[in-house]
């Protein structure tokens, strides 16, 4: 998907070129008569062929993006479905034990259990990007199975973050986590809106050590990439990354 997205931009910068060929051919061929009426509109007939065939190819490459981020949602909806059945499954099967073995106050922190882990569930799905929605509970669902404790508060409808960088973004984010060796890990990830635009905080167990520099760079090219700001600090066997986007415009 990234060489997609790099074959998309620089079908958009040729189409760009070659109407600013046309343009100054245009101008210096009014101006000057160095160029007979036939050359001129043979000329032109050409340039707007080939602008005819970019833009055919950026139509294309465009629907097969769709194409496979339908597919990707597909895979991962499925995915988690699958994952919800066989944990609704064993939920059953864990209350019906603890019925039968008449551990009541048991039940009531089993039920206690299940409803904040469908609260924190249903936190991600009032996100209204329906792909990164699935990322993310894909992502919280691979992280539970790790022992992985997510926490996410959600005060921003995302509208402030680059559309076109968010799934990577937070791919980029949750790949530290996945590549920390602790055995007990929680997470916490804030998505504010604020004056300034919109805040992304991300505290996750780790070190200066064993911290997956590569992943961090990757992240500050993508944030000043759209003008955004990457702030790291370090605490006692935790890692504090906060990104920020500004609030001048939308990238909805």
């Amino acid at each position: 998907m990234e060489n997609l997205k790099i074959r998309k931009k620089f079908t958009e910068i040729s189409i760009g070129i070659t109407i600013i060929i046309g343009i100054v051919f245009s101008i210096i061929s009014g101006l000057t008569g160095l160029f007979s009426v036939y050359q001129t509109v043979v000329f032109l007939g050409i340039l707007l062929s080939i602008i005819l065939g970019q833009f055919l190819w950026l139509v294309r490459m465009q629907r097969v993006e769709l194409e496979h981020n339908e597919m990707e949602n597909r895979r991962q909806a499925q995915k988690i479905l699958k994952i919800w059945r066989h944990d609704f499954l064993n939920d059953l099967q864990m209350l019906l034990t603890l019925v039968q073995m008449k551990k009541y106050s048991r039940q009531m922190e089993y039920i206690k259990e299940i409803t904040e882990k469908i609260h924190e569930t249903g936190k991600i799905l009032r996100i209204t990007d329906v792909s990164l929605a699935l990322f993310f509970l894909n992502q919280y669902q691979e992280l539970q199975e790790k022992n992985v404790d997510l926490k996410i508060i959600l005060e921003s409808d995302l509208r402030g973050i680059p559309a076109d960088s968010r799934f990577y973004l937070f791919k980029d984010m949750f790949g530290l986590v996945h590549n920390s060796q602790r055995e007990e890990r929680e997470c916490l990830l804030i998505i504010s809106d604020i004056q300034e635009g919109v805040k992304i905080y991300f505290n996750f167990p780790g070190d200066r050590e064993s911290l997956d520099w590569q992943r961090i760079e990757g992240l500050k090219k993508r944030a000043l990439h759209k003008q955004g700001q990457v702030e790291l600090s370090f605490e006692v066997e935790e890692v504090i990354l906060q990104i920020f986007f500004p609030g001048s415009k939308e990238f909805s």
